[in-house]
């Protein structure tokens, strides 16, 4: 009788090394874990911040445009007194007749929304207008916005100086009635932030600018001349 033959080769892994992979496997897993997540999160990110920004532009550009058109009547100044810097209202007409329908076009910064309101004519004519003091419509354009800066302005307004360029010091505000009827250029600057919900990220903001000008011909260099907007 022969006895049992020569035992295997038994080597292998302890239950020391088995766990140790295991720990190593789940640190490197989580570890890509978190680099996906960060990566996802800040495509999120600038999505939200691309959207946003695309969005305010092209509504600063609406409120631009209607600027651009509201000289209404040569010499009419349509900047109205008392625009702030959260706030600017100026004369603009609608229609497509021969006689077109003028309207006060108020555009507010009201807490974190960019509203327009609309005060239509009741009564006047070309320039002397008497506007309704309570608004036919009120549109809110965007949300989410907010001053580039704390006390910075949404709106700033220039005149030209007395060599025929624009100063590059802003008009103070409230517009008096002489200031705004010297007003040639509004500028807008606002912040706008991103909208991911419920929580939006307060660093995703975007800053938009731009600047309505109000004149149809060259200024005079004169010092003797007054520039004034819609010549």
């Amino acid at each position: 009788m022969t006895g049992p033959g020569p035992i295997g080769n038994e080597d292998g892994y302890t239950m020391i090394e088995l766990m140790t992979a295991l720990a190593a496997g789940v640190v490197v897993f989580a570890g890509l874990t978190l680099v996906i997540m960060a990566t996802m999160h800040q495509s999120t990110r600038t999505q939200n911040r691309v959207h946003a920004t695309q969005e305010a532009r092209l509504v600063v550009q609406k409120v631009v445009t209607e600027m651009h058109s509201a000289c209404v009547a040569a010499e009419v100044a349509p900047v109205q007194p008392n625009s702030n810097a959260n706030a600017v209202a100026y004369v603009y007409q609608t229609g497509s007749g021969a006689a077109l329908t003028p309207v006060l076009h108020e555009v507010v910064l009201s807490g974190s929304s960019l509203n327009m309101l609309t005060y239509p004519a009741t009564s006047g004519s070309t320039p002397s207008w008497t506007f309704s003091t309570t608004a036919s419509a009120t549109k809110t354009l965007m949300t989410n916005v907010a001053p580039v800066s704390t006390g910075a302005p949404v709106f700033s307004y220039y005149a030209y100086g007395s060599n025929g360029i624009v100063s590059s010091t802003p008009l103070t505000t409230p517009l008096s009635t002489t200031d705004a009827a010297k007003t040639v250029q509004v500028n807008v600057a606002l912040k706008v932030n991103t909208r991911a919900a419920p929580n939006p990220d307060p660093n995703g903001g975007a800053i938009v600018q731009n600047q309505a000008f109000l004149r149809f011909s060259p200024p005079s260099a004169s010092s003797t001349v007054a520039n004034f907007p819609c010549e």
